[in-house]
This record gives structure tokens, C-alpha cells and sequence, in this order.
């Protein structure tokens, strides 16, 4: 089975992608206290209790994130000084540092732009954009209860 990211309808099947709402994890066949039948297992996400705190732990793991691609950058390039140092300058050798160099920055470069920009838009609108940044990542469908 497949874990897949919902947030709770209305009984119209409306979303309702605001503070109040939930968000969940789970496996088919499960419905909420409400009465809202999901495709998937409910996990309880509310976005007024939960959304500062998610906030802060996504700047934390973003920061951490950050950390770990410096660290990552740094070794990247001291591997590729001493290889250089320790084998003939050759033309191919010059050429595949450089390229790997480029690589390396340009998907640091790339990682850091996405997970800053996520976390800033989750900090200036916990609500609804936490919901839109993990449904980018999770197909997210949740249907009205059965009568």
C-alpha cells in the first residue's frame, strides 16, 4: 500500500485547505471523526496546533540541510584538490574536476534554493501552503462519508 497525503472535505466534498483541517497519513479504507471517508488511514494533522510547530521543525531541517550540503561541498573539493595534486595535470584530468566541481555546486545550489523557498513560504502561510508543499510531493483526494 501506499501512503498518500489527504486534507479533509465538507459533505459537498469542498476543500477546506484552511486553519481547522486536518492532514493525514495512512492506508485505504478509513474514515475521520467527523464522518469523512478517506482513500487512506487517518493520521491526525491539525493546522492550528500543529502548523507553528511543523514551521519551526522545517527551519530546523532546512538548516540542517544547509549544514550538511556545505560539509558535502567542502569534501567534494578537497578530494578533487588532492587528486589533482597527487595525479599529472593532463588535459582530461583538468576537465573532469571542473565538470564535476560544476555539477556539485549546481545541485547544492538548486537543493538550497527549493528547501529556503519552501520554508519560507510554509513560515508566512503555515495554513494552506503546508498543505500545497506536501501535496506537490503526494497525490492528495479525499471523498464525503457514504450515507
Amino acid at each position: 500500500m501506499t501512503g498518500v497525503l489527504l486534507v479533509s472535505s465538507d459533505q459537498a466534498g469542498l476543500w477546506n485547505a484552511r486553519p481547522g483541517n486536518r492532514v493525514g497519513w495512512g492506508w485505504a479504507g478509513t474514515s475521520d471523526k467527523r464522518g469523512i471517508q478517506f482513500e487512506s488511514d487517518w493520521l491526525s494533522y491539525d493546522y492550528e496546533r500543529d502548523c507553528p510547530r511543523n514551521a519551526s521543525q522545517l527551519i530546523s531541517l532546512s538548516s540542517l540541510f544547509v549544514v550538511v550540503v556545505v560539509v558535502v561541498v567542502v569534501v567534494v573539493v578537497v578530494v578533487v584538490v588532492v587528486v589533482v595534486v597527487l595525479v599529472e595535470f593532463t588535459v582530461v584530468v583538468v576537465v573532469v574536476v571542473v565538470v564535476v566541481v560544476v555539477v556539485v555546486v549546481v545541485v547544492v545550489v538548486v537543493l538550497v534554493v527549493v528547501v529556503v523557498t519552501a520554508t519560507a513560504v510554509v513560515v508566512v502561510t503555515p495554513a494552506f501552503n503546508i498543505y500545497i508543499i506536501l501535496s506537490l510531493f503526494h497525490k492528495a483526494k479525499s471523498k464525503p462519508a457514504i450515507a
